[in-house]
């Protein structure tokens, strides 16, 4: 049964990976190294995925961030994705899962099967929210 639920988010991670790769661009951003008034987390202790994403899309109107995760909830876990080089060094992509999956997701390679990578997104440390990354975003757009 585990091996099915896998399988089933795999297409689903695959289409939504793409769609951020082709979608977005990779450019700098400063993010203060010291809590901000507000309460901002500190770069050094933000997820890799919210750091990222932070980089990725933060040119982005929340409207144009929206279409890049269609119908996926605030609370799903997102974790970020080395996928190749871009013009600025990595691309990344983005993986989600539901936040009540609690059980490994794979990535499999389509000709063997073979089980290529393995991800716990409810217990790795680089994960964050997608609801994490829109707050992160609107804080720094200062909304």
């Amino acid at each position: 049964m585990k091996q099915k639920k896998a399988l089933f988010l795999i297409p689903l991670v695959l289409i939504t990976m793409a769609i951020i790769a082709l979608t977005s661009g990779h450019d700098n951003i400063a993010v203060a190294d010291e809590p901000a008034e507000n309460n901002q987390v500190p770069k050094d202790k933000m997820p890799a995925t919210l750091k990222i994403a932070l980089q990725k899309f933060k040119n982005l109107s929340e409207e144009e961030f929206e279409e890049l995760f269609p119908g996926v909830d605030d609370s799903a876990r997102v974790l970020a994705m080395a996928e190749g080089n871009d013009e600025d060094g990595y691309g990344y992509g983005f993986f989600t899962s539901p936040a009540s999956n609690t059980e490994d997701s794979v990535v499999l390679d389509m000709d063997t099967g073979e089980v290529l990578e393995r991800y716990n997104l409810s217990t790795d440390p680089d994960a964050t929210t997608l609801g994490e990354i829109k707050k992160a975003l609107r804080e720094l757009r200062g909304e």
